[in-house]
């Protein structure tokens, strides 16, 4: 772990552990120390991809079937990542918790009341949107590639680009922000909206925000306070004792 100065260290645990409403906001950084790529670094997924052919709604019209087969191939990788220390933290302090992070990490440590913002890669859904969701187990096989209830297609239940956030998830993410009085944010760029806004209505109630990243980015700039590390380093220190 980044060498923290001992002070900010117990600055940043007496404010989480007097605080009375916290929630966490977390993104690719706290899933990286499991082996899932982050999206946005250079080595990220995007710079290794076309976006418009995997992350788009015209590149799943173009090909969905090359589509489907790069995340059957992700969600195939998910079982042999195991979640990390930061994971099993955040668990264990129960925390409200809105992520950007699309595995089932978070849940596999044991955390509940999280929210999804950017979908899940367990999920199939109707493009077409009628309703029609289904649990993905890669056990068993690929999901239906035609909905039962329309037959329109099937495609992964996440945010792909130039589509909105899920309208109740992004609801009660905000709820959970304009009500918090200490926001723990950790591994994001926070460069992403209206996911990153987060961070920004917290700040309006005047929450305290304590950022968890390796390096500098946009959300180092709205932090009360930084501690520089690798999530699965810090948080356990951090949240020492609560639960």
């Amino acid at each position: 772990m980044n060498q923290i100065p001992n002070e900010l260290m117990k600055t940043a645990q007496e404010w989480c552990q007097n605080a009375n409403a916290p929630m966490v906001f977390s993104g690719a950084g706290l899933s990286v120390e499991s082996g899932i790529s982050a999206f946005r670094t250079e080595d990220g997924l995007w710079n290794q991809v076309d976006v418009e052919k995997y992350a788009t709604p015209q590149g799943f019209r173009n090909d969905p079937k090359a589509v489907r087969k790069w995340y059957w191939e992700r969600r195939m990788a998910l079982p042999h990542a195991k979640p990390n220390p930061a994971h099993f933290a955040l668990a264990k302090a129960s925390w409200r918790h809105a992520t950007q992070n699309v595995d089932d990490l978070l849940e596999r440590a044991g955390c509940d009341n999280v929210l999804h913002l950017h979908g899940t890669l367990l999920q199939e859904r109707c493009h077409h949107n009628c309703g029609y969701e289904v649990d993905v187990d890669v056990a068993v096989g690929p999901p239906p590639e035609w909905c039962p209830e329309c037959n329109s297609p099937t495609r992964p239940s996440v945010v792909w680009f130039s589509e909105p956030l899920d309208e109740e998830v992004l609801h009660k993410a905000k709820e959970w922000a304009l009500s918090c009085d200490l926001m723990l944010v950790v591994g994001t760029r926070a460069e992403v909206t209206p996911a990153a806004d987060l961070i920004t209505m917290a700040k309006s109630v005047h929450a305290q925000v304590v950022v968890v990243n390796p390096g500098e980015h946009v959300a180092e700039s709205m932090a009360d306070l930084t501690l520089s590390g690798a999530a699965g380093e810090v948080l356990p220190v951090l949240l020492h004792g609560i639960q």
